[in-house]
């Protein structure tokens, strides 16, 4: 499915933008 690509790419995207915030947190700490 298509759509169910997608939603996985998005998800995988957020997930990456997550871990990114928080170890940019983690290093101005």
């Amino acid at each position: 499915m298509i759509i169910e690509t997608i939603s996985k790419k998005k998800l995988k995207e957020c997930v990456q933008n997550e871990i990114e915030n928080n170890l940019n947190l983690i290093e101005s700490d």
